[in-house]
């Protein structure tokens, strides 16, 4: 897919080669974002526990 956008990019007349040493990595960024978003939901729902309690207190 990425391949195939790349090519599309450069018929338009863009410059891809750059941007080789990125696409190799963008499974790790993937994960990365997918962990980082976990986190924030457990943060979340531990701010939304803390905020019940301080109600019921």
């Amino acid at each position: 897919m990425v391949e195939a956008f790349a090519r599309n990019m450069m018929q338009h007349g863009y410059e891809t080669d750059q941007l080789n040493q990125f696409w190799t990595d963008s499974q790790a960024f993937i994960l990365m974002g997918a962990v980082i978003y976990i986190i924030a939901t457990i943060f979340k729902k531990g701010v939304d526990i803390q905020n019940e309690n301080d109600l019921t207190v």
